[in-house]
């Protein structure tokens, strides 16, 4: 079964793009290479919280994925260029859903009816 990581930071409007760098050098780079899978990523339109959304197997995959990340030189260079930067996030909050159903889209005939 799928499960999803929801990870919520709160921000400052003005290191969004300082926030999103970081991301893209550091924190995607060594999730992807350690087998998480990303959804996707938002900005509200107030700028001042990002949401990632990723996919694992089941939860054991996620937390396999995540002593790999502890133990790797990038992780380490991440933590490093954190503390030299300002504050990236005031904070962060993390939850794991489920789907509850398959809702793909399927094909249809014309003659077809469904009922919501």
């Amino acid at each position: 079964m799928v499960i999803y990581r929801v990870k919520t930071y709160k921000i400052s409007e003005k290191n969004l793009e300082l926030f999103n760098e970081f991301f893209i050098q550091y924190l995607f780079p060594n999730q992807i290479k350690n087998g998480s899978s990303l959804i996707g990523r938002w900005v509200n339109s107030s700028k001042n919280k990002v949401t990632a959304i990723w996919a694992y197997e089941n939860y054991n995959h996620y937390e396999e994925i995540e002593r790999k990340i502890r133990q790797t030189k990038m992780h380490k260079e991440a933590k490093k260029r954190k503390k030299e930067l300002p504050k990236l996030f005031i904070s962060s909050s993390q939850e794991f859903w489920e789907m509850t159903g398959d809702y793909k889209e399927k094909e249809r005939n014309s003659s077809e009816t469904v009922d919501i």
